[in-house]
């Protein structure tokens, strides 16, 4: 099975501007993530700042990798890791009863945590799945980049 060349870079774009809003928000607002990292109560709170620390530079390091399209899987990997992080923090949140955290995702007005963030995240991880495919070998024409756009 191979993915046609157009559906590839339209999630891998997709993908990046997924992960160039929910970084620019960290970025922005540093202070704001910091304090959503906490409020998972997941860490200790000596470790809190180097995990939102880590957890930008990761959005950060596979947002480069997915604009430069080197090493699709290994990209299409981290991505899924950090998906599955993302959606275990969710999980066990709403386990405990904590649904009222906002979710960290993109912006200020972040989503309350739910049911539907598991299966986003599970529709994005899929997503990036997809990149593990091999590409079908054949140029792309006018029509593909108005389908990608």
């Amino acid at each position: 099975m191979s993915l046609d060349p157009a559906v590839a870079l339209t999630v891998r774009y997709g993908l990046t501007l997924l992960l160039a809003a929910a970084a620019t928000h960290k970025l922005a607002q540093p202070a704001l993530f910091r304090a959503t990292v906490a409020e998972y109560q997941l860490l200790p709170p000596a470790w809190v700042a180097v995990a939102a620390s880590l957890i930008v530079a990761a959005e950060v390091a596979l947002l480069l990798l997915l604009l430069t399209g080197s090493t699709p899987r290994l990209t299409s990997f981290g991505l899924v890791l950090i998906l599955a992080l993302y959606s275990s923090a969710i999980a066990v949140n709403l386990a405990r009863g904590r649904s009222a955290i906002a979710c960290g995702c993109i912006g200020g007005a972040s989503a309350a945590l739910s049911s539907a963030l598991l299966w986003r995240n599970l529709g994005f991880a899929v997503a990036a799945l997809m990149l593990q495919l091999p590409e079908q070998d054949r140029p792309l024409v006018w029509l593909d980049w108005l389908t990608v756009t």
